[in-house]
């Protein structure tokens, strides 16, 4: 089976890995080109040296790990999901999981006068700001920028046939269903289900969740669907052409 696997430009990563390691092709194509504001971050951290830290996504993290450099931060850091948390800072004093932003929220501790600063991406997820500005004065600071490469939807078609995609963040499932242009957009397997409300919000079709986010959890979600459905080796029609 042909497995998209949207991807930041210039890099891999073991998503692909794992993918291979159950007999499928993976098919990498980049979907996003980062761009980090590092000053604004650093600016942010200087300002609000004992804030929770709250990271919501794997770039959030590497954001803040590059901008506080041989330094640390004083106050507790949570992350969502262990994609995020792998990436934490060496100096994190605190974390508490969870599969999305919104639950991380109700898992916040209450901490007179805390302050929460967030780094996010500028297309932040709809909900998690009013669920962590209720948790105490929130702090935002766009920390990257995410960015279509040229020509995505040429990438897209060259790619094809695709037969399920994995679609890693809400961005990618927006951008999914504006870029693709092979006929209908495949079934997607999602990161979780913040992941699964967008993707759906834009037509796609779910057909999987990962739980808990993550790799091991997308690997349980494809296998689950595989056993359900059957696959297309055994079908030999291709997945995105079947009914759901």
């Amino acid at each position: 089976m042909r497995i998209l696997i949207p991807r930041a430009a210039g890099l891999g990563g073991t998503l692909a890995d794992a993918v291979r390691a159950r007999g499928h092709v993976a098919v990498e194509v980049p979907m996003m080109e980062l761009v980090y504001d590092l000053d604004a971050v650093r600016i942010a951290l200087a300002n609000h040296p004992e804030a929770t830290l709250v990271l919501t996504s794997p770039a959030a993290a590497s954001a803040v790990v590059a901008a506080l450099g041989d330094g640390h931060h004083r106050g507790p850091i949570v992350a969502v999901g262990p994609g995020t948390a792998a990436r934490m800072p060496p100096s994190a004093t605190a974390l508490v999981g969870a599969a999305t932003a919104r639950a991380l929220a109700e898992l916040l501790p209450h901490r007179p006068g805390q302050v929460v600063l967030w780094p996010r991406a500028e297309d932040p997820t709809p909900g998690t700001r009013e669920a962590l500005a209720a948790r105490g004065p929130l702090v935002e600071v766009v920390a990257y920028h995410n960015h279509a490469p040229p020509d995505l939807p040429g990438s897209l078609a060259a790619a094809a046939p695709i037969d399920l995609v994995i679609v890693t963040a809400a961005s990618i499932a927006r951008r999914l269903a504006s870029a693709w242009s092979a006929g209908p957009p495949p079934p997607i397997v999602s990161m979780g289900p913040s992941t699964s409300e967008a993707a759906r919000e834009v037509g796609l079709r779910v057909v999987g969740e990962a739980a808990p986010p993550g790799v091991d959890g997308v690997v349980r979600a494809l296998d689950d669907w595989l056993l359900t459905v059957g696959g297309s080796e055994r079908t030999g029609v291709p997945l995105d052409r079947r009914s759901s």
